[in-house]
């Protein structure tokens, strides 16, 4: 079990913005840039938690988990 087992499927910007300890304004620059992953849907931006999950653990070891 790890860190991100107990989060939603769907996390928004500002869970995701704390989650990864960024400013709710740089995490919606790096949403609009494509660098984090997300859907609109109406009014909202969302944010698979699996990609989430693949955006933080890449290119670290699978051991160093």
């Amino acid at each position: 079990m790890n860190e991100f087992d107990a989060l939603p499927a769907i996390i928004t910007v500002a869970e995701a913005a704390h989650i990864m300890r960024i400013g709710i304004g740089t995490c919606y620059t790096a949403i609009r840039r494509g660098e984090i992953p997300s859907k609109r849907i109406g009014g909202r931006i969302i944010i698979a938690k699996q990609a989430l999950v693949d955006l933080l653990s890449y290119g670290v070891p699978q051991g160093a988990r």
